[in-house]
């Protein structure tokens, strides 16, 4: 039997399509992801610049959100803060991988658990396996 001989080339589509469904897969569930375990525990200070699912919190008043607009895209928005911040300790968290058996999800990955444990936080990896399925 005589092959096409594009046959071949399907394969690293295949594969890709499948790393683009995993990291978009990833990108979906981070996105839906939450803070607060009650959406109604929100701070509700309007200066506030969290979003909650109700919507974009409401202006300040006394604020022309032109003039902010236009000072945002200047980069003028405050001072650096001269003080170091502390992470949160004794923290555990999972790195998603989407696939660990390809450099380009490993290495990320390993990274972000080498930064993670530095700070002194538990960090696991889950591999996506190139699986957008999984």
């Amino acid at each position: 039997m005589i092959r096409p001989v594009h046959r071949h080339l399907s394969r690293p589509r295949s594969r890709q399509r499948n790393l683009l469904g995993a990291t978009a897969l990833v990108l979906v569930l981070v996105g839906c992801g939450s803070d607060t375990a009650d959406p109604e525990a929100a701070p509700s200070d309007p200066a506030s610049s969290v979003t909650t699912a109700a919507g974009p919190p409401e202006p300040v008043s006394g604020v022309d959100p032109a003039a902010a607009l236009a000072k945002a895209y200047a980069g003028i928005l405050g001072e650096l803060p001269t003080t170091p911040t502390e992470p949160v300790a004794d923290q555990s968290i999972w790195v998603v991988s989407c696939g660990q058996q390809v450099s380009t999800c490993s290495t990320p990955s390993a990274a972000a658990v080498e930064a993670a444990e530095a700070i002194g936080w538990t960090a696991k990896v889950c591999d996506g396996q190139l699986n957008p399925n999984g």
